[in-house]
């Protein structure tokens, strides 16, 4: 087999941000520009399954098409494409042209939201869209449309596009244009007039009829759902113009759940992660070579997240008497892993943080036979169907009871702590309801719950790391996150830690805990039946030999005998 530290020394070079070509061998230079190639590069587009969203609201010739225009003149290494809300104006029936001066243009009703909803979901889905062409003249749909591709950047312009909800949550990025009214008006009749063929004295009636109201009622209150407000009653704020571009080409760069989940973290990568994460995903990696690299990639995230953490300025005297302002490191910090691969990330924290408090939480989960029985009258159980009969459930691991047509008599019940389901002191889980004379038995696989928590008396006081190697489906770390929560840890002193993330437990996470933040090395492209896809070696029995490195696979730890035995 090939020797990993000949396999890790090309990558040793530098990290992809500034790369030193010069002093590369011919092959180390072809192999940096195939990794950075411009196929490469149109790759990493193709696995992002959503464009990047923006909305532009403003007031009636605020000057919103003009700053869709320069960030687009900005963007031109991305494709972009620009929508115009006023392409989904209602056409006018025969009724509302009879009576035109009564209509208002600048209220919901006045578009057709449902088509403007079918386009946005056909190109954020990769899919084309015809998009109707609106004529201001005959205030109708022409027979012509104008068919936009899909893009990396979506920018959709118009009065209402922050007022409308269902709209504004497809938006990645909200922008609002402000300009002064007068500055508006003033700009309404000079395109009115030359662009649309209206008279000025049509043009001042219908503002103070409609466009005003409408602005005070609907625009001006849109406001405050923009991530950003550009004043342009000057009409070149280019600073602004460029901080948008900036950030915009910065999401492009990112995964599509870090544009959706500002909580969720990704370290940047490098030619040393992509190569640790080559090794220990390699099927053919030797025991001793994944340990030593996963506990590298493992100390990286460790010491990425502890930067998430408060800081707060110190000034210390140098040996020479000079004063150094520096920081100090966050008090009352503890790590809790979740058993038993998070455990393997334990000696991480503790090289990074001397004398760390570290806690453990078992998420356990088992099929168990249950006795499932049907409550009713003599009569029902002789046969006579029911099409309401309640029924009884009680769950055993042994399986035990009901054989002979009647129930065992149960303990008095308790209540689980985590589940909320009843319990007898058989260990029994047992549910209730209203009852007859009678019981029918039947048998069912239920699925139980063993939570264990060992943790510091005073976690609720402390920031809280939580590890664990593998993010799968979410479902134990989101049972962990609510142990914390229970034991009174504030949901924004919780950090998730992970080293491999799959899409379907950020979403699960980020989405349900928005003040909790994930820190992740790598997201995978998703789940495949029970393991992360493409996931590493072992489909996570890697990381418990990491956690316990001197033990051969499927032997239990100590810990995990204690929490068994608890």
């Amino acid at each position: 087999m090939e020797d990993v530290g000949s396999r890790m020394a090309g990558l040793a070079l530098a990290d992809a941000g500034s790369p030193v070509t010069d002093s590369m061998s011919p092959s180390s230079r072809a192999a940096w520009w195939a990794l950075d190639s411009p196929a490469r590069r149109s790759a990493r587009r193709s696995h992002r399954s959503e464009p990047f969203l923006i909305g532009v609201a403003g007031g009636t010739a605020s000057g919103k098409t003009t700053v869709c225009d320069l960030i687009i003149q900005r963007l031109q290494e991305q494709s972009v494409v620009m929508l115009a809300q006023d392409s989904f104006y209602k056409s006018l029936t025969e009724a509302d042209l009879a009576n035109l001066g009564e209509y208002n243009f600048d209220v919901p009703e006045a578009f057709d939201s449902q088509l403007l909803m079918e386009c946005l979901a056909a190109l954020k889905a990769g899919h084309h869209f015809d998009v109707p062409v609106y004529n201001f003249t005959t205030h109708s749909r022409s027979s012509e449309t104008l068919r936009v591709m899909p893009a990396d950047v979506i920018v959709l312009e118009g009065i209402l596009v922050l007022h409308m909800g269902e709209v504004r949550q497809l938006m990645n990025m909200k922008v609002y244009v402000d300009t002064d009214d007068d500055v508006r008006l003033a700009r309404r009749i000079q395109r009115d007039v030359t662009v649309r063929g209206r008279d000025v004295g049509g043009v001042i009636e219908q503002y103070t009829k409609f466009v005003k109201p409408a602005f005070d009622q609907y625009v001006a209150p849109s406001r405050k759902f923009a991530d950003v407000v550009i004043p342009w009653a000057r009409g070149d704020n280019i600073v602004a113009i460029d901080l948008i571009t900036e950030h915009i080409r910065m999401k492009l760069q990112q995964h599509d759940l870090r544009r959706i989940y500002p909580n969720l973290e990704v370290i940047p990568t490098n030619f040393q992660v992509r190569g640790m994460h080559t090794i220990i995903r390699d099927d053919t990696t030797y025991k001793a070579d994944f340990v030593f690299y996963a506990d590298r990639l493992l100390r990286l995230v460790v010491e990425a997240g502890l930067g998430y953490l408060p800081f707060t300025e110190k000034v210390v005297v140098t040996p020479t008497g000079h004063q150094y302002v520096g920081v100090d490191f966050a008090k009352k910090l503890c790590g809790v892993s979740i058993i038993r691969s998070g455990e393997s990330m334990e000696n991480a924290l503790r090289a990074c943080c001397k004398g760390i408090k570290i806690g453990k939480i078992l998420v356990h989960r088992e099929k168990v036979w249950s006795t499932m029985q049907r409550v009713g009258s003599s009569s029902q159980m002789h046969g006579t169907p029911s099409k309401q009969a309640p029924l009884a459930a009680e769950a055993s691991s042994s399986g035990s009871g009901g054989g002979d047509g009647t129930a065992p008599s149960p303990a008095p019940p308790t209540t689980h702590r985590r589940t909320g389901s009843t319990s007898s002191a058989s260990g029994e889980v047992t549910a209730r309801w209203p009852s007859s004379s009678g019981v029918l038995p039947l048998r069912q696989q239920v699925e139980q719950e063993l939570i264990y928590e060992k943790l510091p008396a005073d976690i609720a006081e402390r920031f809280v790391m939580l590890m664990d190697p593998i993010l799968g489906s979410g479902t134990s770390a989101a049972r962990a996150i609510e142990v914390l929560l229970e034991r009174g840890v504030d949901e924004g002193r919780i950090l998730f830690l992970t080293v491999i993330a799959a899409p379907e437990g950020i979403r699960r996470i980020c989405g349900s805990y928005p003040r909790l933040k994930v820190l992740t090395s790598e997201i995978d492209e998703g789940m495949d039946a029970y393991h992360v896809v493409p996931g590493e070696q072992g489909a996570g029995a890697g990381w418990r030999c990491a956690a316990c490195p001197g033990a051969p696979a499927g032997v239990v730890t100590a810990d995990l005998v204690e929490s068994r035995s608890t």
